[in-house]
């Protein structure tokens, strides 16, 4: 995972110049907890955005605009001129390296499942889920629909909602039998 910013190294260095001039810097990130979330206001909460604005002043700069969005249009936001860097940890596959500049990876993550309580369904992969054609719900432009896909699932059986909120509440009211995204997402947070 990393923070992504700007496709090229021309847009990089336009970053450059607007934390030169003094200028805000609007940040675009998802209400991803642990990574990123908004507090009171919108400010930038989350490990993800704290490492982000250690950066933003180190380079000589304090003014932040934060800008909450869905995780799916993070990546179109940067590119539509929404936002002048995003977060929120990302996997970096190579069509994402096509549309924007990643930091460095500066950690790892591995998907997790969520079941109801006692796995009513016995569910242990995206494989169980395939083999009793159930439906796995997963975040809009999460990895987790690409890796569903490759095992198999139908597209019809995967449902494809805004965040780690609305999975969990998927699964809670039965909607789908399971859900799945970065295992810190939907583990209980105390």
């Amino acid at each position: 995972m990393a923070i992504a910013s700007t496709a090229d190294l021309a847009s990089a260095q336009a970053l450059l110049e607007k934390i030169k001039n003094g200028e805000t810097i609007r940040l675009g990130f998802s209400n991803e907890p642990p990574f990123a979330n908004p507090g009171e206001n919108h400010e930038p909460l989350g490990w993800v955005n704290a490492m982000t604005l250690d950066i933003l002043k180190k380079l000589g700069t304090t003014k932040v605009e934060p800008v909450v969005t869905e995780w799916g249009s993070l990546i179109p936001g940067l590119q539509a001129g929404r936002f002048d860097i995003i977060n929120g940890g990302m996997f970096m596959f190579p069509e994402r390296c096509r549309d924007v500049l990643f930091t460095e990876p500066f950690g790892r993550a591995a998907d997790g499942l969520l079941v109801p309580k006692g796995s009513p369904e016995g569910l242990r992969s995206f494989d169980d889920i395939r083999d009793k054609g159930l439906t796995l719900v997963t975040g809009a432009g999460y990895d987790t629909v690409k890796n569903a896909r490759n095992v198999g699932i139908a597209d019809d059986k995967i449902m494809q909602v805004a965040g780690t909120a609305e999975i969990v509440q998927a699964v809670k009211v039965g909607r789908a039998a399971a859900g799945a995204a970065n295992y810190a997402d939907i583990c209980p947070r105390g």
